[in-house]
């Protein structure tokens, strides 16, 4: 909903520079709308969004959005955060302590290592476990937060840097204390920890775990991985234990190849491919270079995949939202750590991933193990490198699992101008020999594509006029053109691919006849080796018969490679074949159709698009939805608004208030009023909140609806909608939430009220309300009239200073602060920003600071000076906006302040003194300026200040020579 109200934008930086213009109005407002901008930030800006939510973290005067800001920090952080979020150890919020402490483990900068030791003795037992877990993984340790922690597992891993050696073992002194802790869940964690570090005296305690029924399987999966780090006789000897007592019977230690035929005994609900401590132990075959550790691994992760992608419960396997919260963490641990191993694991991994593409179609995720397999083979091929693989070939004597697996490397190499391939083979008629026993004998149809590719490409060189070119095309060539006509389908084929990689003109010659054959399958056969390899002789015969393929072949896998090929021609027929393929029961087909047609954007395929939004797959929905979002028009508008009103799914829903957002028909303001009626309050709070960001006055009555919305969510969101609007008529229905049970309804009322502004419309109701028994309800009353300027209840205003809810009391210092000296003197003003200096809740001190920068005395210079000089005790959100306040002020004195703040423990707050500098500053701040820009020492903070320091120089220099 909210990305459907985003302007249409030409690029990135367009949609960078809009959401920066919205961050201003709507970062301290605790609401949806602020929780889709930061995300959509985060999105889009990339490396952009870090100092905005630095900014966020301790400028904001609302807890909830700091939380969020560190929150993202933890996906987002990068070293520049390292120092704020330190800062957030000191917080009494164990909610702000914890996300800081798992950011800083993420960004792995081992200046976090000190600052998180005190953390180990924390009184929140979470804390203590995150801090043990952040610790680990500072220090090298491949650990993951326990599933307690899932909520945020998701981010990516940083690069670590090293720590020092020294400074690892202290670490792990003080871990070995806290296997002594009071909680059983800190105990179990150090413990982990500790043996991923190698730490050898855990391995009772880690054993102990594995065989205690209290435990999960989860901690048990990361116990079973501990102790494969460690990898002493005993530590192989517990898994062996727990392997015989939990698992598969009979076979003694993991890291050989397992028996499957008891694998249900794992996880009995879930089945083998869903067991948690069985991924870790087929995880850990493939970290010790076990081929069926690989393979296995291989299958598992592409069915986790495909049932995180289902649709219906049957597919998912019904089950908890736990267990595939499981999955999305060991995923990316997969990718983290397992990819790469298995690319370093060079052509040892290759014969392993191609058993998977061979058993494939036995899996239950056929389409993914391939693209998995593929994958891998084509990221080992780019990092192998040639010249080891043919010094690996000129030591063999004999065709081995070792030997295929570098041809098969080599065949497939992305050759560049220089092949060095190609002068070996010159050199060495062995080398040539290995190739064409390769071709011959290997049981695997990829190694024999890739020998004939290199022979191939040996040939054109070498010319077939030698005595090596005329053994190649006696031994190759030759049987294969043979082999065109026979009826074992595998020769055949292995026959065109040869041919083609030969560039012999007889296969092509013979499919082209094919085309003609009475076998339907074997002319869609034949029409997808055109297509594949002989593109130029794709006429249009050939492309009749892949089409006729689309729609009739049998064989699914046929259905799903002619549907790639075609996808690369733009050819009309092509297209509208592609129309009829959205109703394919294949799965990739109709996927692969929509996707085209998205691309395509034509109008004449509205209909089919349609008729394929009730597709069983989300996916595929989703690309269908996009397309009729880029056509637009009558028939998508109403389409789209049908699943906007009526989808079960919320995924679906939610896609088409994006597309019709898209659109811009003024029909979409119908759509998203009748939304306003979802049975899914998100669903109904979004179209709300897009509603007031479309403008269309046409929406005002659904929208004054939804102020009696049973959700506060929704209410306070259309409250919000109906401010953006801003016409008048509405201030009755604005005024009269002021009365609603809920404080944030009643503060975006407020808001609202504040911003359509009629102060002759708005005060008598304001007057009236204020007549009620509620004293919130006249509080809120007076707050909206200082909102207006108005002094008719300023005394009640200041009276709401001291309510038992924080957030009236924010507000209402808020609207006297910003109204100034329009309703209150300075000694007035001074006094209230005095007493509410010390209040409990931080966003009222911070807007008691930005009052002080308003009141401009020597008084209220000396207390934000105090503020600035007691960094010890004064959190550093509350100094940094000390900082701005005295820049507002902007006297020597104030500047002089600001200098002082230059040494602030705090990098934000150096930062902002930096910047607030170079805006106001004259040439008597360029010597302090001049040393923050020396002091880069190459750390990321020293350099972030260093660059602003000279940017401020800059400025004040060029306004002193204008």
């Amino acid at each position: 909903g909210f990305l459907s109200a985003l302007p249409s934008i030409a690029s990135h930086e367009e949609l960078i520079g809009y959401l920066a213009n919205v961050w201003t109005e709507r970062v301290l407002s605790s609401d949806t709308i602020s929780q889709n901008l930061i995300f959509l930030y985060g999105l889009y800006g990339g490396w952009l969004v870090e100092p905005e939510l630095l900014a966020a973290l301790e400028n904001s005067d609302e807890e909830n959005e700091r939380l969020r800001a560190v929150d993202l920090l933890v996906s987002l952080g990068t070293e520049k955060s390292v120092e704020p979020l330190v800062t957030c150890l000191e917080e009494e919020n164990p909610d702000l302590r914890f996300p800081a402490i798992l950011a800083l483990g993420r960004i792995g900068d081992p200046r976090a290592i000190e600052a998180l030791k005190p953390c180990l003795f924390d009184n929140d037992s979470d804390v203590r476990c995150i801090a043990i877990t952040a610790l680990g993984s500072l220090c090298g340790a491949d650990v993951r937060p326990p599933p307690t922690f899932l909520f945020a597992i998701l981010a990516p891993i940083a690069p670590h840097q090293e720590p020092d050696s020294a400074e690892v073992e202290e670490v792990k002194k003080l871990l070995r204390l806290a296997l002594s802790d009071s909680s059983e869940a800190v105990r179990t964690e150090t413990a982990i920890v500790l043996g991923c570090l190698g730490e050898t005296r855990v391995v009772d305690q880690l054993a102990e775990i594995l065989m205690d029924a209290e435990f999960d399987y989860y901690d048990k999966g990361r116990v079973a991985r501990a102790l494969g780090y460690i990898g002493t006789e005993e530590a192989v000897g517990a898994l062996g234990e727990f392997n015989n007592n939990a698992l598969f019977g009979d076979v003694p230690v993991p890291k050989v190849v397992l028996d499957v035929t008891h694998p249900d005994r794992a996880f009995p609900d879930i089945g083998w491919t869903g067991s948690p401590v069985w991924f870790e132990i087929c995880a850990g075959c493939a970290l010790n270079e076990d081929s069926w550790g690989i393979t296995r691994l291989v299958d598992i992760v592409s069915d986790w995949r495909g049932r995180l992608g289902a649709t219906t419960d049957e597919e998912a396997g019904d089950l908890s939202g736990f267990i595939q919260m499981y999955r999305l963490d060991r995923l990316q641990w997969y990718e983290e750590k397992m990819v790469p191993a298995i690319i370093a694991m060079g052509a040892k991994a290759v014969v392993p991933l191609l058993e998977c593409l061979s058993e494939a179609e036995g899996t239950t995720q056929p389409e993914l193990v391939e693209d998995e397999s593929h994958r891998l083979l084509e990221e080992i091929r780019k990092a192998t490198k040639v010249e080891e693989l043919i010094k690996l070939l000129a030591e063999a004597s004999r065709i081995s699992e070792e030997v295929e697996s570098a041809i098969y490397l080599l065949g497939e190499a992305h050759i560049g101008a220089e092949d060095p391939l190609l002068d070996a083979l010159k050199e060495s008629e062995k080398l040539v020999d290995l190739f064409i026993e390769a071709y011959q004998k290997s049981e695997w149809a990829s190694v024999q594509e890739a020998a004939a590719k290199a022979l191939a490409r040996f040939i054109r060189v070498a010319g077939r006029d030698t005595a090596i070119g005329a053994k190649v095309y006696q031994q190759v060539v030759e049987p294969s053109v043979e082999d065109l006509r026979t009826e074992e389908g595998y020769k055949r084929r292995r026959a065109f691919v040869t041919l083609a990689y030969f560039g012999e003109p007889q296969a092509a010659d013979w499919l082209l006849e094919a085309l003609n054959d009475e076998d339907h399958q074997r002319r869609y056969s034949s029409a997808l080796l055109l297509l594949t390899f002989y593109a130029d002789y794709a006429d249009e015969r050939v492309i009749d018969t892949a089409i006729e393929a689309l729609r009739k072949a049998t064989d699914p896998a046929i259905r799903r490679a002619i549907a790639l090929k075609l996808k690369e021609l733009d050819h009309p027929a092509v297209i509208a074949a592609f129309g009829n393929a959205l109703q394919d029961p294949e799965w990739w087909v109709r996927w692969t159709a929509a996707e085209v047609l998205h691309d395509k954007g034509d109008e004449s395929f509205v209909e089919a698009l349609i008729q394929a939004l009730d597709d069983e797959d989300s996916s595929i929905r989703h690309e269908v939805i996009g397309a009729l979002g880029k056509i637009g028009g009558p028939r998508a508008v109403g389409a789209l608004a049908d699943v906007l009103w009526y989808h079960e799914d919320e995924d679906t829903r939610q896609w088409a208030a994006v597309a019709l957002g898209k659109i811009g028909d003024p029909a979409v303001a119908e759509a998203f009023a009748r939304a306003l009626q979802d049975e899914d309050a998100d669903v109904r709070s979004r179209a709300a909140g897009a509603l007031g960001e479309l403008g269309d006055a046409s929406a005002i009555p659904s929208l004054v609806a939804a102020l009696a919305d049973p959700e506060p969510e929704v209410r306070s969101q259309a409250a919000r909608a109906l401010g953006e609007l801003g016409d008048a008529s509405v201030v009755p229905s604005l005024v009269k939430a002021l009365t609603d049970s809920e404080l944030e309804v009643q503060r975006a009322a407020a808001h609202a009220t504040g911003k359509i502004g009629e102060l002759e419309r708005v005060k008598p109701l304001l007057m009236e309300v204020s007549e009620t028994e509620s004293p919130n309800v006249q509080y809120w009353a007076a707050i909206t009239l200082v909102w207006l300027k108005d002094s008719s209840d300023v005394e009640r205003c200041m009276e709401a200073l001291n309510c038992s809810e924080t957030g009236i009391r924010e507000e209402a210092l808020n609207a006297l602060v910003s109204a100034g000296s329009e309703l209150l003197d300075a000694k007035r003003l001074l006094k209230l920003c005095t007493d509410m200096i010390e209040d409990e809740g931080e966003l009222v001190r911070l807007h008691a600071v930005r009052g002080l920068g308003k009141v401009a005395t020597p008084e209220a210079i000396s207390l934000l000076r105090g503020i600035l000089d007691s960094a010890g005790e004064t959190p550093y959100m509350i100094r940094a906006g000390a900082v701005s306040s005295l820049a507002n002020i902007g006297t020597p004195e104030a500047v002089g302040a600001m200098i002082e703040a230059l040494n602030d423990p705090a990098e934000v707050v150096r930062y902002i003194a930096v910047r607030r500098l170079g805006e106001i500053g004259d040439a008597t701040v360029l010597p302090a300026l001049t040393r923050v820009a020396e002091e880069d020492t190459g750390a990321s903070g020293d350099v972030l200040l260093a660059d602003a320091a000279r940017e401020a120089i800059e400025r004040i220099q060029k306004r002193c020579s204008e």
